[in-house]
Order: C-alpha cells, then sequence, then structure tokens
C-alpha cells in the first residue's frame, strides 16, 4: 500500500495554497513574461498532466499567446518529425522518469527547457547542473512527501503559476473571494453530500459533460479516477456531447452517470442540454464559481479533488492509499527512450551548422556548405588574438528570467579570471542604473574603473565606476508617443516612462500585440522619414533607437580608446542576433558568438553552445574556452569539443 489518507490531504489544502503564496515567484515570473511572444508546450504525466491543462489555459489568457499541453510520451515522440517549442517541464519531485526522458530529448533536439519542481534537490536538478540543458525553478515544499495522487503539489504548482501569471494582488483575490477555508470547506461538502455516488452501480460508467473553462475538472476527474481504479470515465464538452455520444443513454443496461459542470458563462447551454437528458438517467450539476475565466479554471481544478472524494467515500475505498501490484511498479519504471530516441553523436560544429541551416529542422545533416562555414569560423577564432569582449547583459552574462538578480555566479567567476589576465569587458545593454547595480555586485572592486558599460542601447558609455545620470529623451520620441497615444489607447504615459537617451522601449505580454505593434512601428518610422531609426523585437520587448543610438557606438568608442581592431581582437556575445533581435548590430560583424539566437549570415554570428544549452550556460561555455597567449587571448577549437561540459 503506498501514500497517505486522502481526506489528510485535502484537509492540507488551505496551507498548500498559503505555501505558494508566499512564495518569491520573481524567478517564474521574469521567465513567463520573457516567453511571452512565443509558443510554449507544457508537459506533466499524472497529476501533472492536470495542472499542464490548467497552465496551458491561463497562459493563453494571460499573454494571448498559442499554449499547448501533452503528455512526456507526446513530447518525446512529436520531436521525431514537428520542432519541438519551448517546454516546461512538471514534476514536483524531479524524478519522475517520464520527464527526465523529455528533458533528455530536449537536449538532443536543441530545444529550450525549463523545469518547476517543489523540491530543490533532485535528479532533474543535477540533469542541469551538469548538462546545462534544462533550466531549474525549483521551490521547496513543506508539507514533506505528498500523497498518491499529490493533490497538494497539484495546487501548489497552479498557484505559483497562477500568481506568476496574473500577479500577487489578482493572486489574493482568489485566495480571499473563493479560497478561504471556509469556502473550501463548503465545496468539499457540497460534494459530499450530493449523494451523486450513493447509487453507482458496480463498473457503471461517468460521463463527464464541462464547458470550455471548467475543462480542469473533467481532466483531473478522470485521471483522479483511472489512477485509483475508481471508475470508467469519458469527458466531453457539451457540443460533442451532441454528436452521438448521446445514444450511450439511450440503452439502460449500463448507461452512465453524468456529472455536468459549468460555469456562469455557460449556464443557458447547460440548461438546454440537460434539460434533454432522459430523466430515468442519474446525473449531478456543479456550477463553478468564478468572476473572471481564470478564477473559474483553476476553481475546477479543486473541485475535482473533493469530487473524487465523495466517489470513494461511496464505494468505501481510500483512493490516497491504494494496492499497487509488482506489474504496475515496473510498467511505472519501464525505460524506453532509447527505443524511440537514438542518440546522435554530432560534435557541436555539426550543432552550430544545423542551427544556422534550419532551425526547425535539427536531425537531418545540414547542407555542406553550413558544415564548411562553421568550420571556417571555428578556424578564424582560433587563429584570433582577443583583447577585450564585448558582451550583451541580460540573456548573455545572466539568464533572461534572473535578469534582476544579477549576473550568472559561474560567469562572473570566468569573467573575473579574463579581467585578472589581462582581458578589456566592455558591455552593452538597453539598461541603466538596475544593470549597474548587477556589475557592481559581480564584479570585483579593483576592476570598476577599467569595465566599460554602454547604458540605454549605447546612449551612453561610462566606466562602471562612474553613475550614469538618465540621458534625456531624444525630442523627436514625442512625435512616437503622441502617435502612439492616438492610435493605442494605452500609451498615456509621460516619454521618460518608455525613453532614455535615444531608446524608446515597449514591453507587451502578449505576442499578438508584440508582432502587430512591431510591424506598426516600422511603417510609422519609414511614413515620418526618421531616417536611420530602427525597430527591435526581443520577445516582449520593442526597442525604437534614433539614428545616433546603438550597440556599435561601444565597439566604436573601445576601437577610438583602446586602439584594437574590431574584426580580429574583439569577441562579441549576445543572445539576440536574428536580425530582428536587439544584439543583430552588435553581432552582425566580426568574432561574433550567440548565446542563443543567431542571424541568418555565414560569415558571423554562430552558435557552438552544446546542445540545449542557452543564455548564460552557453557564455559560460565560450568564455572558458578563452586561454591566455602571447599577445593576447586564444580560443580552444571548437572543432572537436564535445556536447556537453
Amino acid at each position: 500500500m503506498v501514500g497517505k489518507p486522502y481526506s489528510i490531504e485535502l484537509d492540507q489544502f488551505q496551507h498548500s495554497l498559503n505555501w505558494a503564496f508566499k512564495q518569491d515567484i520573481s524567478v517564474l515570473q521574469q521567465l513567463l513574461l520573457s516567453w511571452a511572444a512565443k509558443s510554449v508546450s507544457i508537459v506533466g504525466s499524472g497529476g501533472s498532466h492536470s495542472v499542464a491543462y490548467l497552465m496551458s489555459e491561463l497562459r493563453k489568457l494571460a499573454h494571448q499567446t498559442p499554449t499547448s499541453y501533452e503528455t512526456p510520451l507526446e513530447y518525446i515522440s512529436h520531436a521525431k518529425y514537428t520542432s519541438l517549442t519551448r517546454s516546461i517541464l512538471l514534476s514536483a519531485e524531479g524524478k519522475n522518469a517520464d520527464i527526465i526522458a523529455a528533458a533528455k530529448t530536449a537536449q538532443e533536439y536543441d530545444a529550450e527547457c525549463v523545469a518547476i519542481t517543489l523540491t530543490t534537490d533532485n535528479p532533474l536538478a543535477v540533469l542541469g547542473s551538469t548538462e546545462g540543458s534544462v533550466k531549474l525553478i525549483p521551490f521547496q515544499m513543506d508539507w514533506g512527501k505528498d500523497g498518491y495522487l499529490a493533490t497538494n503539489t497539484q495546487v501548489a504548482t497552479s498557484f505559483l503559476f497562477y500568481k506568476a501569471l496574473f500577479d500577487s494582488k489578482e493572486a489574493e483575490t482568489l485566495l480571499r473571494d473563493f479560497l478561504s477555508e471556509t469556502q473550501l470547506n463548503n465545496y468539499r461538502y457540497t460534494w459530499l453530500n450530493s449523494g451523486i455516488f450513493t447509487r453507482l452501480l458496480r463498473q457503471q460508467p461517468i460521463l463527464v459533460l464541462h464547458d470550455a473553462l471548467t475543462k480542469s475538472f473533467a481532466i483531473d476527474f478522470e485521471s483522479k479516477a483511472s489512477e485509483a481504479a475508481l471508475a470508467s470515465v469519458q469527458i466531453c464538452d457539451y457540443r460533442q456531447f451532441a454528436h452521438g455520444r448521446h445514444l450511450q443513454l439511450a440503452s439502460l443496461a449500463n448507461a452512465p452517470v453524468i456529472v455536468s459542470i459549468y460555469s456562469e458563462s455557460s449556464t443557458s447551454l447547460y440548461e438546454a442540454t440537460t434539460k434533454l437528458i432522459p430523466e430515468n438517467i442519474q446525473k449531478f450539476s456543479f456550477k463553478v464559481s468564478g468572476v473572471k475565466p481564470q478564477h473559474v479554471i483553476f476553481n475546477s481544478l479543486l473541485m475535482a479533488s473533493y469530487a473524487i472524494e465523495a466517489l470513494a467515500l461511496s464505494m468505501n475505498v481510500d483512493p490516497g492509499q491504494p494496492e499497487v501490484p509488482e506489474f504496475g511498479r515496473r510498467l511505472h519504471k519501464l525505460s524506453y527512450l532509447k527505443s524511440i530516441l537514438p542518440q546522435s553523436h554530432s560534435n557541436v560544429v555539426d550543432v552550430a551548422a544545423k542551427r544556422k541551416s534550419d532551425l526547425s529542422v535539427l536531425t537531418d545533416q545540414p547542407p555542406a556548405v553550413f558544415v564548411e562555414s562553421a568550420n571556417d569560423f571555428c578556424k578564424e577564432l582560433s587563429k584570433a588574438t582577443i583583447k577585450a569582449i564585448v558582451s550583451d547583459f541580460d540573456g548573455t552574462l545572466c539568464n533572461t528570467e534572473s535578469r534582476y538578480i544579477g549576473m550568472c555566479p559561474r560567469v562572473g567567476e570566468e569573467l573575473s579570471r579574463l579581467l585578472n589576465e589581462g582581458i578589456r569587458l566592455i558591455i552593452a545593454s538597453g539598461r541603466g542604473d538596475s544593470l549597474r547595480k548587477c556589475l557592481l555586485d559581480a564584479i570585483d572592486k579593483s576592476f570598476h574603473e577599467k569595465v566599460l558599460v554602454g547604458y540605454y542601447g549605447g546612449s551612453v558609455i561610462l566606466p562602471l565606476s562612474i553613475d550614469p545620470a538618465t540621458p534625456s529623451p531624444n525630442p523627436e520620441f514625442h512625435e512616437l508617443l503622441n502617435w502612439l497615444g492616438e492610435t493605442y489607447t494605452d500609451f498615456t504615459d509621460p516619454l521618460v516612462k518608455y525613453a532614455k537617451g535615444g531608446q524608446f522601449t515597449i514591453r507587451t505580454n502578449s505576442s499578438r500585440v508584440s508582432t502587430h505593434l512591431a510591424s506598426a512601428l516600422r511603417a510609422w518610422v519609414v511614413e515620418n522619414k526618421k531616417v536611420g531609426w530602427r525597430v527591435f523585437s526581443s520577445g516582449h520587448s520593442l526597442d525604437v533607437l534614433d539614428n545616433d543610438t546603438s550597440k556599435r557606438n561601444v565597439l566604436r568608442h573601445i576601437h577610438d580608446l583602446y586602439n584594437l581592431d574590431l574584426t580580429s581582437e574583439i569577441l562579441r556575445l549576445g543572445d539576440s542576433g536574428h536580425e530582428d533581435g536587439n544584439d543583430y548590430e552588435l553581432l552582425s560583424n566580426g568574432l561574433s558568438l550567440s548565446s542563443d539566437r543567431i542571424s541568418s549570415s555565414l560569415a558571423t554570428c554562430w552558435n557552438f553552445a552544446p546542445k540545449g544549452n542557452r543564455q548564460a550556460n552557453a557564455t559560460l561555455y565560450y568564455l572558458k574556452r578563452l586561454v591566455p597567449g602571447p599577445e593576447g587571448h586564444r580560443f580552444i577549437d571548437f572543432t572537436n569539443s564535445p556536447l556537453s561540459e
């Protein structure tokens, strides 16, 4: 017998919700924000699959961005014939074998992968630290091991995600208005007192009807009922039910019990549908409360746990303590990844060539020209004498989700080594004061005079030791702001909120808005004859730069200051080297390496990081390959580098 009494699991809901509300979700919040304009797949198995569905629906609401949910097997199998999207892997204890297989698949296919766990020390964490292919966002639950059906980790993980998407104030509203201890008890006793399952015949199926907002109930109820061997459950929405699935009600031999779950927005459809169900069919209805769609989606998941308690009590069974047969344990531990996904043996040059040739097909051999170009660039790097590094910060020296926490410690250690060995370091970023604080904390005080920083997209260039004054916005940006205010009602703030020097920045949580706005801004620049102005898009951030502002200013500055050759003595690092990215101008010439996205050029802006490694991990890989030479630093040749450190 495994697990613990199911009723005790449900007794802890309030504690788990309060615990989740108190957690610092800033890293998760920043990650979700950085992915706001990108499609994402959320992967979970068992109870986590229900959470994956809920999270996909919440993300669609919050970011208006395509989001899918998959089992690990679906995710792994899709890798063979479709391009893997960014993925969020769910595993409370970080040791689910199927999720670990999904993480290894993401690495093999060079897909961006994040794992959310409720423990800090687990196999996923080890995989992330040794391979660098999965970013771990860990929390530490304080209630010990969860029960068999993992109800509390479900609730806690869902609420962490809710808070990260909708902010603390919105999460507090949900907690106060719908999830207080009194309300949770009311929900629970409504199901216990319903009597819905008391007349359930042995092996009688259950049919759950749901609307779009209450589907999380249906998915989780089916999952729990099946995992605890309580009943055979079918699920479908009210209109799918109308397409032939109603015929099973015509036969009384084994007609299902109908459980109808609905929200306020679908009341009329629920009433019209259930009115037509024969009176001799046992049925029960439950309206899920919630003012906003996200309230209903979240509350629906909770209701499933309470409904399962009522079902189990009617059968005199504890769903939290089943007898698991030996064959079941062996099935759970079954190893299958190698049979589905054979490991390749290509080196980082092959991977880099595949990235350049086709970002969506990383399993096919790239054309010879890409392999030749990758090798040529490697040779160019290995022959160069590197005397300075010019690097972006966000997504390069730190992971995007950690941008306000500071530089990746291991990257900081490597930069300190290089500074001690005489390398000049110059940071080029769109940020200002917040960047300086991160750098002051990460770089030894003895180097503050020597490290140069290009703030606000190159508008201000100063030694790290000098506090930069915020530059006045380009007055011509008033025209842009006035147009935005007339065209889009959201833009009514003063100019200083958006513009610093020659950089005008807009942030959005919606891919649809971001794409539309980028096109509109480019059209405005052309129509208003703003010569030399450019628009760059990096996920949730849009930057409009005037003619005098560019990260190239930083390159010109150090050329004049140190008399360095821009093409052969300066290593350029960034994460958004694609043609629309805010590092494109920095990485479009010379010895440039990207820690993430690359341009189409075969002459520069290559990504030689091991499969699955991005951002700070990729930068760390590059920095470790810089070693002292007679007149500067040289690169260890990438040509025969392994796939991981």
